[in-house]
């Protein structure tokens, strides 16, 4: 992305450029009448003309612009697509800016148009957004690929064909007469099918729907749509049902505006694809909130050679004691004794000084290597002397693997994890190590809006030992019951375990580290006044403290409270990993005890839950 100053540099020549543009009266060309004599030389191509005068009716939202320069063929085109519809923190998670419209700029030949058989350039960018943005690249990728498969195969004739036989038999897409109640569901995360199907079976008033669509959900095994389950049996075990969001849309309204309908799903659903390949990932990585790779070596040779990875420096400087949460995780997870089962997923990269070989592999682990270079990887508060160049060359002294292992930690990371300032913490947690941590991408987190809006919400704690964090941030809750990450048993049946007591959630972090902390806190007890003081400004407070394996972690939940959440005194059970939403994690260490915590909170808790929200709501307005 060019720097804010190019922007305006940007605007200045956008303006210049419409001062000199043609004008142009779309007027002229009207859907019912767009016919062309292709033997007259058109300064616009009347079949663009059109195109351009229905995406401005049907698709209001795009705010299309055109420049069109006296004496060049050329037009570029920019279409906008808001980002309200995503949410604040997941623009924030994606590296968008929020509010700012995602722009899309391709440039066409005004005279042949669909004739010339591709775009001629194609950009994606924001006009406030600076940063090397994966999304937005990612999003270029697949403009691209769309543009060059309709050019290749679309004409200026098939499409002026398919608007005038719409008109002609008066035919309207279902998406053409919805009303704003549809509108309003079609926003809440239903399928169009769904919404469509679902008012012809039910009562046909907006609850109705809405419940008839959710239990044609539950009760499915899957947790799929009832739509999801007939595509499986259509296409087979190996048919994705993410693969519907790559379906191209009608061309009943011309180009530009199947290209605009097609995108904006694609806008939905980014991390659910491979930002190289753009392969659909499985229904599990598909629930994680940022982008990921899928596992083909080449994506990740590209990915992790040509420039795509944000610096880490970058990383380091915005975000410190992030990065640094990330790397006691991934340490913790190397050092435990079930870093066979529970160290997942495993680094994949690419040797620095051979790139036809990978360093390190799932298909040949050695934690052994893995401790060594983790253990030769400076602390945060170093690294934070360097810029990029610089931080390359001291890590290479240290490891020729360290670096690019930090990439992969820091870009490996599927939750959105943001430090809390000290006057937006929860209290009562009893740590100064609290975070903001989000792992629901766009799609999930409407449909959890709507099981909440239907069943209500309740907050609840989870507990889990250090080790298994850093998968849980990459592939998100799971239920382990059966599994072989089961490590507590399953007495109160299968599912996440929550519970609204902070006390009981401690203790599925292990309850043998409680004499570990009775330990330090004993040692400092006998220390003096003057090495209390020195054991304080040895590294700021704010930065965790003490060997990985020592840590405790607790993360705070939003839970749908539905009948199928099995709530037994202080353990509540939950089969449904979608009607659990992390909101706060919360990290203990030798400065920050457990014992600090009021470890009798209850979320019921009249006066607990107006804090939670509170603070929920602070983070967000402190955000926009």
């Amino acid at each position: 992305m060019s720097s804010p100053n190019s922007h305006n540099s940007e605007a200045d020549d956008e303006s210049e450029y419409e001062s000199e543009a043609e004008e142009v009266d779309f007027s002229v060309c009207d859907s019912e009448d767009q016919s062309y004599d292709n033997s007259i030389d058109y300064a616009i191509h009347p079949v663009l003309m059109n195109d351009i005068k229905l995406l401005k009716e049907n698709c209001p939202n795009s705010n299309v612009q055109h420049r069109s320069l006296s004496g060049i063929s050329e037009m570029d085109l920019d279409i906008s697509f808001p980002t309200i519809p995503l949410e604040k923190i997941v623009a924030d998670a994606w590296g968008l800016v929020y509010g700012e419209p995602v722009i899309v700029r391709f440039t066409v030949n005004q005279k042949c148009y669909l004739a010339l058989g591709d775009v001629n350039k194609v950009e994606v960018f924001q006009r406030q957004n600076s940063k090397k943005c994966g999304m937005l690249l990612q999003l270029k990728k697949i403009v691209e690929e769309f543009c060059r498969k309709q050019f290749s195969e679309l004409t200026n004739e098939i499409v002026q064909e398919a608007v005038q036989e719409a008109v002609a038999v008066n035919s309207q897409s279902w998406s053409d007469v919805l009303t704003l109640e549809m509108v309003e569901l079609f926003d809440m995360g239903f399928m169009l099918e769904e919404i469509e199907q679902a008012y012809t079976l039910s009562d046909g008033t907006r609850d109705g729907v809405v419940n008839f669509i959710l239990d044609q959900r539950t009760s499915s095994k899957e947790g799929a749509s009832f739509i999801d389950a007939s595509d499986h049996v259509a296409h087979g075990s190996s048919f994705s049902p993410l693969e519907k969001y790559k379906e191209i849309p009608s061309l009943k309204m011309g180009f530009l505006v199947q290209f605009y309908h097609y995108i904006e799903k694609r806008l939905q659903t980014l991390n659910s694809f491979c930002p190289i390949c753009d392969n659909a990932h499985s229904a599990a990585i598909c629930m994680m909130l940022k982008p990921v790779l899928c596992a083909n070596p080449l994506c990740i040779f590209s990915y992790q050679t040509l420039g795509v990875m944000a610096d880490a420096a970058d990383n380091i400087g915005s975000e410190p004691e992030v990065i640094n949460l990330l790397i006691y995780l991934s340490t913790a997870a190397v050092k435990s004794e079930r870093n066979g089962i529970i160290l997942s997923p495993y680094p994949t990269i690419i040797h620095p000084s051979n790139g036809s070989e990978l360093a390190l592999h799932p298909g040949n682990k050695d934690t052994k290597l893995l401790d060594d270079i983790l253990t030769n990887i400076p602390h945060v508060k170093d690294m934070l002397k360097y810029d990029e160049n610089e931080l390359k060359k001291i890590l290479l002294q240290k490891h020729e693997l360290c670096y690019p292992l930090l990439r992969w930690i820091i870009s490996s990371n599927r939750s959105h994890i943001v430090k809390l300032p000290h006057k937006m913490q929860l209290d009562f947690m009893g740590t100064k190590h609290q975070f903001m941590m989000r792992n629901s991408p766009p799609l999930e987190d409407k449909q959890f809006r709507v099981y909440k809006e239907k069943y209500g919400s309740i907050f609840a704690f989870h507990g889990s030992p250090i080790e298994n964090w850093h998968a849980i941030i990459r592939e998100g809750l799971i239920v382990a019951s059966g599994t072989d990450r089961m490590l507590n048993g399953s007495v109160y049946g299968k599912g996440i375990y929550l519970s609204p007591y902070l006390g009981t959630a401690f203790g599925y972090c292990r309850a043998n580290r409680y004499d570990r902390w009775k330990q330090i806190t004993n040692d400092k007890k006998g220390l003096k006044s003057n090495d209390k003081e020195v054991l304080k400004t040895e590294m700021p407070l704010d930065y965790i403290q003490g060997k990985p394996e020592l840590l405790s972690c607790i993360t705070l939940c939003e839970v749908i409270d539905c009948p199928s959440l099995k709530k037994f005194e202080n353990i509540w059970t939950c089969e449904e990993s979608e009607y659990v939403c992390t909101r706060f994690f919360f990290v203990y260490d030798e400065n920050n005890l457990p014992e600090n915590a009021s470890l009798d909170t209850h979320t019921a808790n009249v006066a607990i839950q107006t804090k939670i929200i509170k603070a929920i709501a602070d983070y967000m307005k402190f955000h926009i």
